[in-house]
């Protein structure tokens, strides 16, 4: 009886076998590869799926086993051909390759900002370029990248990559704002003020992107040579950013280049107040006070930047100035000495 009972065992197994093979279920190249990966015997896997998908190119299993393995050997442009060549013959394993590219995005992403961390860019770079290959929807990547780009001084590639990150999304603010932080690191000023002025459109005045925007179309304003246009928006800017002190610093500047002093003057004051320490608004308040050829006023000015910055032959040599034209001739020989011996 024993005997008999492990024979009828042994044929009803036999006869599952024949129907999944007649049935056609799997390539047996496919049956031996999931073996393989089972045993994680990853080369071998890859090596029946080939043959797999040589003899049948349209079997959408076979693909997506080989993205698979090529995920687990760190093949990702392998990988993500795989898929989609497991995509083109059927969607019918559609939410798993989903799951798997966005498991390794985010494998990718965090080694990249791992390897930011360590100033391993080139590297840094690869893996955010892989992750924008597995999900070329997602910006964050795009992001990462043009940081790298431009912190390596490639600013036409970190450029390109913005401009690709925005056909994606239109209406990420950041992104904007990094193009036209990109324009002016780029010197390309005009740009830099057309592209701030559309973040400032769409931005809540106030908001850290909008200051940003504001601060740096000031700068290329700046930097052009449009005085008044500068001006205006320096005080724009400060009328929101009442002690940001290089907006002040730089509204200080421009009247002074333009021989306003009363207001260059009240200008580096602010900067001084918001910081005693700060040498070349210090130093510039002397100097105004001397162009307005108002000595007195100028020499404590000028006797804080020498005590400030104490190698500096031209705040020695105004101090002179400042000491002569108001009658201490002995204290402006001994500052014209110095600032000769710092030359």
């Amino acid at each position: 009886m024993k005997k008999r009972f492990i024979s009828g065992l042994v044929i009803i197994a036999i006869g599952v076998i024949i129907i999944m093979v007649m049935g056609g279920c799997s390539n047996p190249q496919v049956i031996d590869a999931k073996v393989y990966i089972s045993q994680n015997n990853y080369e071998q896997a890859v090596e029946k799926l080939l043959l797999a998908v040589e003899q049948n190119p349209q079997d959408s299993e076979a693909w997506f086993l080989l993205g698979d393995v090529y995920g687990m050997q760190e093949k990702y442009r392998e990988m993500n051909e795989a898929f989609n060549k497991s995509l083109e013959a059927d969607v019918k394993f559609a939410d798993k390759i989903d799951n798997q590219r966005s498991y390794y995005w985010q494998e990718l992403f965090r080694n990249g900002v791992n390897l930011i961390k360590n100033d391993k860019m080139e590297l840094a770079a690869d893996q955010f370029q892989l992750a924008i290959e597995l999900a070329p929807n997602q910006t964050d990547a795009y992001k990462n990248l043009a940081y790298i780009y431009s912190n390596m001084g490639q600013d036409s590639l970190a450029l390109e990559v913005y401009n690709n990150a925005i056909a994606i999304d239109s209406a990420d603010l950041e992104l904007k704002l990094a193009k036209g932080m990109i324009y002016y690191r780029m010197k390309k000023y005009e740009k830099t003020i057309q592209q701030m002025d559309k973040v400032l459109e769409l931005t809540e005045p106030g908001s850290a992107t909008y200051k940003d925007a504001l601060i740096h179309k000031a700068f290329a304003l700046d930097l052009l040579g449009k005085k008044e246009e500068a001006i205006a928006t320096y005080e724009s800017a400060l009328a929101i950013m009442p002690e940001d002190k290089d907006l002040i610093f730089n509204l200080g500047r421009l009247y002074y280049i333009q021989d306003d002093y009363e207001n260059a003057v009240k200008y580096f004051k602010q900067v001084v107040d918001l910081n005693p320490d700060d040498f070349d608004a210090t130093t510039n308040i002397g100097n105004a006070y001397l162009q307005m050829e108002k000595w007195e006023e100028a020499v404590p000015f000028l006797e804080k930047a020498v005590e400030l910055n104490p190698e500096s032959a031209a705040a020695w040599n105004n101090l002179g100035i400042a000491y002569v034209r108001s009658g201490d001739v002995e204290k402006g020989k001994a500052a014209f000495d110095k600032a000769e011996e710092l030359q």
